[in-house]
Parts: structure tokens; sequence; C-alpha cells
């Protein structure tokens, strides 16, 4: 019966087509989501907590030599431009490529950022995953973002993203 849900159809495509990753027990994995970085002014939900967040990212998760995993909506996309929101936040940014360069950084995309798919690699510093696989000796562990199976997103993302540009944004609310 559940193997008939369209959900679980989704998300057992999701899970096939994954990237795998494997990893050791010795390895250590950060996982952050949800970050929604803006281009810095009143209304970006990143900036109350970007200060803990990059000394956290660059005083111990770099540091100590973690995977990174950034889970989705990393950047707001329903309401900046990729642009400000790079232009605003390139400390951040570059502690991303850093991780990068160790080939220590996974990023997938969520709702808030699906966007991303329009621009070139070299514009983004790293690629942009479905999802993930994290493979521990025959354990999986899977990574996405969630909105894939959601009723909600798969229906009215175009008109959810409108609502936030043209009304939550000059109405000065935030997420």
């Amino acid at each position: 019966m559940i193997r008939n849900n369209h959900y679980f159809q989704l998300l057992e495509k999701l899970y096939k087509d994954s990237p795998q990753i494997k990893i050791s027990s010795k390895d250590k994995i950060v996982i952050f989501s949800d970050l929604h970085m803006g281009d810095g002014r009143s209304l970006d939900d990143f900036h109350k907590n970007s200060k803990i967040f990059i000394t956290a990212l660059k005083e111990y998760y770099l540091k100590n030599n973690y995977i990174l995993v950034l889970n989705g909506d990393i950047e707001e996309l329903h309401r900046y431009k990729l642009k400000g929101i790079k232009n605003q936040w390139k400390v951040v940014y570059d502690i991303f490529c850093q991780f990068f360069e160790k080939n220590r950084l996974y990023k997938i995309y969520g709702n808030h950022d699906s966007k991303l798919f329009g621009y070139k690699e070299s514009e983004l510093g790293c690629p942009t995953l479905k999802s993930l696989t994290l493979k521990l000796n025959d354990k999986d562990l899977f990574v996405y973002h969630g909105h894939q199976a959601s009723f909600y997103y798969n229906t009215f993302d175009d008109l959810m993203s409108l609502a936030l540009k043209f009304i939550a944004v000059p109405l000065r609310i935030k997420s």
C-alpha cells in the first residue's frame, strides 16, 4: 500500500538517484539547513545569527576537518537575488569554498533556493545536489531537504515565491 503512495515514489526515486558518499566511523559531519541568507538588510533572517555561524564554521568545524553538509534553504532566493546575497555574505562563501577545496562540502538545495539550478556551477562555487546518501559500511543516511515530499511545495511553490516577494517583503514580514 505505501509503495503505491505518490510521495513514497518521489522519495524512492530521489534516494535511488542521490550521489553516494562513503564515510568512515572516524569522519565528523555537521549538517546545517534553513539559513535563509539574504542581503543583510533588516528582513534578512540570517543576519541575527551570522556571527555565531561564521565563528563556528571557521574556528571549529573547518579547523577540526568536519564534512559540511548544507541541507537546503541556504540562500533565500524567494526574497533576494543571488548576487546581493553573495555580496553581503562573502565571508561565508569564502568559508564554504575552503570546505569545498578539501572535498568536504556537499550542498543540497531546498525550496527557497531551488532557483540555484538556473546558475552555472562556476557562479555558485560548488555543485548543488537534490539529495545525498552518506554510506557507512552497509548503513545509509539519506539526506534531503524535505520539500520533495510536500504537497504544498509540489503544488504551490511558484505561488509561495511570488507571495513572499510581493507581499511579505513590502509589508516587512519575516519568515
